[in-house]
């Protein structure tokens, strides 16, 4: 019975019984990412762009055609997941038109066992009729990958 309540009092948005999709996009943070998801678009913005660990990072994100009702976003390592904790990304209110934004403070951590770490910045925006995964697989070089 204990399992049941608290089942139902964690899923205050009913979004256990909503389908989920997953997109990954390779995102370039010196030139910003999108990535197309469904009939609408994601944006996102991280700086600074050279992404310092442990220091705070100021995440946009921009939904095109998507009205979202919560956006998380968290980092993770892309060979090893660190288990760490999403954060929320707050809703600009006062926008009268074009994409609506969100906004947030995030942090990367140093890996010990890889000073190389790839990153990916998971996004979950969760809409009325779905939840969005969009995966960035970050890059801080200002190259690009073809």
């Amino acid at each position: 019975m204990v399992f049941y309540a608290s089942r139902y009092l964690n899923n205050d948005t009913g979004s256990a019984n909503k389908p989920e999709f997953q997109t990954t996009s390779y995102c370039n943070i010196i030139k910003g990412c999108q990535s197309r998801v469904g009939e609408g678009l994601v944006s996102l913005n991280i700086l600074p762009s050279t992404m310092p660990t442990g220091q705070p990072l100021d995440i946009t994100v921009e939904l095109s055609g998507l009205i979202a009702e919560k956006v998380t976003m968290e980092f993770v390592g892309r060979n090893m997941p660190m288990g760490l904790m999403p954060f929320s990304l707050k809703k600009q209110s006062g926008q009268s038109s074009g994409p609506e934004r969100y906004t947030g403070t995030g942090s990367i951590t140093f890996c010990t066992a890889d000073t190389k770490m790839v990153w990916v910045a998971r996004a979950k925006i969760e809409t009325r009729e779905a939840i969005h995964r969009v995966l960035f697989e970050l890059d801080t070089l200002e190259t690009d990958k073809q």
